[in-house]
């Protein structure tokens, strides 16, 4: 096969791949997570009609997340039919086919043999394996779970990995400029979503291991940290300025037992749930997932991508220690310094996970990268393509075999559905003089933008607010703004959580009408157990 027939068929398979990752998105059903209906949906409403002012934290602590990132989805949601939201979301995530094909084809190309009568045979092994064990990464368990959602992590993976893929370039010439690229790319998808920051700083410091020396790495780490601090400042600066202009803490409310906002509690605020305990886990947390998926999250899940990856890379980074120490031409025939880059960038990012999230969706680039690390260490110990790649495959096999994705809510797909969300608004009697409370656990936030712009959302039972001795100042503030209306006042709540609703109300002295409640059952709370109540609440002038 010519190298230009080779190049044609890549270009198809850039379109057809991600074209089969749309309709698997329409295959698995509409997303209803939670998260969707915290604050998916919510946060760009809020933004794009300035209502920071006007709503208290109706998605609890969510409420305050960089809302940019999601500007597009909200236009894809009340312009578009919901399949096609769906389908359109999936066909971005496919997309990360396209620099997980270059990576692999890359690094599996590092190890080209120098006869030239051999080189092109070599070259288009190399693209068909690129292209199965790409497809491969992309089914993994975190990646799959989220095709057509808004969770994000499969769709800021495209940067994360593109700037892999220019780093290699940059290791492989010893440029600056691809470098720069690379940081900038982290920098954008680090402003949009901070999880990701682990990817950023895995690849800044991973290239410390280039080839050139530490000189040449500690310059091209310091170039590629200055242009992800730009990246952030493009996607991210606007909302760490906005939330340190209102409350003294731009990470709001994040660490705020550091920055001390007095609208906050003086706390964390970070989800520990999940952080290793113990060295047994710090060590074998990718073994004890396959036992208990609910160490990495919410929701089950069985993938042996994590499982074998851990050892592939702790092997391949041994060795290409033992390599450089012993004979760095040895090192470059078994472990060629773009493999050095990438095992260093995944151990890394690893490690940095696992000491501040370790939530398992928040790993999903290396995720994809798993069948690769697997297919580049038994190519390294063979060092024959093709008894490798049935090696390879026998793994593969399993792992197609025995992947279960991570069991996010969906809903079936409502046939000549317009509205993603189904939601019916209840009778409300005065709108302009009414305000509308929120009590419970339960992600609500997403029905805010079906009522009428000029009704207010008080969220005075949540994650971030709720009666309590000890007030912060959004307690305070729905206290004085409750007290001051003469208006209509309703509470929203799921129906088994109405003695939480009335307590709630109680403190803030009201009482609930159960007389005048309407039940809610919007299409996207399908999955939810009981229904969303709307009731009258009265002023308690007893009190």
């Amino acid at each position: 096969m010519t190298n230009l027939h080779l190049r044609r068929l890549e270009y198809l398979l850039f379109g057809l791949v991600p074209l089969c990752f749309g309709l698997f998105a329409v295959f698995l059903g509409q997303d209803a997570n939670w998260d969707l209906r915290n604050y998916h949906f919510y946060n760009p409403y809020a933004f794009l009609y300035g209502r920071m002012d006007v709503d208290v934290a109706p998605a609890h602590v969510a409420t305050f997340y960089n809302p940019i990132l999601y500007v597009p989805f909200y236009w894809m949601v009340v312009s578009l039919s919901p399949k096609l939201v769906g389908f359109l979301l999936g066909l971005i995530q496919g997309l990360n086919f396209i620099p997980l094909y270059f990576v692999s084809r890359q690094l599996i190309t590092a190890f080209s043999p120098s006869h030239a009568s051999i080189q092109g045979h070599f070259e288009a092994r190399a693209c068909f394996i690129s292209l199965c064990v790409a497809v491969l990464g992309l089914l993994g368990a975190g990646n799959v779970s989220e095709l057509g959602t808004m969770f994000s992590d499969n769709i800021l993976s495209i940067l994360i990995l593109t700037a892999l893929y220019v780093c290699l370039s940059a290791v492989s010439s010893g440029r600056l400029l691809p470098v720069a690229i690379a940081g900038l790319l982290c920098g954008l998808a680090m402003g949009l979503k901070q999880t990701t920051a682990v990817f950023g700083l895995g690849l800044c410091l991973a290239l410390l291991f280039t080839p050139q020396g530490l000189p040449r790495g500690l310059l091209f780490a310091f170039i590629f940290g200055m242009t992800a601090l730009i990246g952030m400042a493009v996607t991210g600066g606007y909302w760490l300025w906005e939330m340190w202009h209102r409350f003294g803490n731009p990470l709001f409310p994040y660490y705020n037992h550091i920055f001390k906002s007095p609208m906050a509690f003086q706390d964390a605020y970070r989800d520990a749930r999940f952080l290793p305990d113990g060295w047994r886990e710090w060590l074998f947390m990718p073994f004890i997932l396959l036992k208990d998926p609910y160490q990495a999250g919410e929701v089950a899940f069985f993938d042996l991508r994590l499982a074998l990856f851990y050892p592939v890379v702790v092997t391949g980074l041994i060795a290409a220690l033992a390599l450089r120490l012993k004979d760095k031409a040895l090192m470059e025939k078994y472990l060629p310094a773009p493999m050095s880059v990438v095992l260093a960038f995944c151990a890394i990012s690893y490690l940095l996970w696992l000491k501040v999230f370790a939530i398992y969706r928040y790993i999903v680039p290396l995720e994809m990268l798993a069948p690769l690390t697997l297919f580049l260490l038994i190519y390294a110990v063979m060092q024959n393509m093709r008894q490798s790649f049935r090696i390879w495959w026998l793994f593969a096999a399993i792992l197609l075999v025995t992947t279960r994705p991570l069991a996010w809510d969906r809903v079936p797909w409502l046939p000549n559905a317009k509205d993603y969300f189904g939601v019916q608004l209840p009778e409300i009697t005065d709108a302009d003089h009414t305000i509308i409370l929120m009590t419970g656990y339960e992600p609500m936030a997403y029905l805010i933008p079906y009522f009428p712009r000029n009704i207010p959302f008080l969220r005075i039972h949540s994650y971030f607010t709720g009666p309590s001795d000890h007030p912060n100042g959004y307690d305070l503030l729905m206290q004085r703004r409750i007290a001051g209306h003469a208006g209509p006042i309703y509470v929203i709540f799921r129906s088994m959580d109405e003695s939480t609703a009335v307590s709630a109300t109680k403190a803030y002295g009201l009482h609930l009408v159960k007389e005048e409640c309407q039940g809610m059952k919007p299409h996207i709370d399908r999955c939810c157990e009981g229904v969303l109540m709307f009731c009258a609440v009265k002023k308690d002038f007893t009190k």
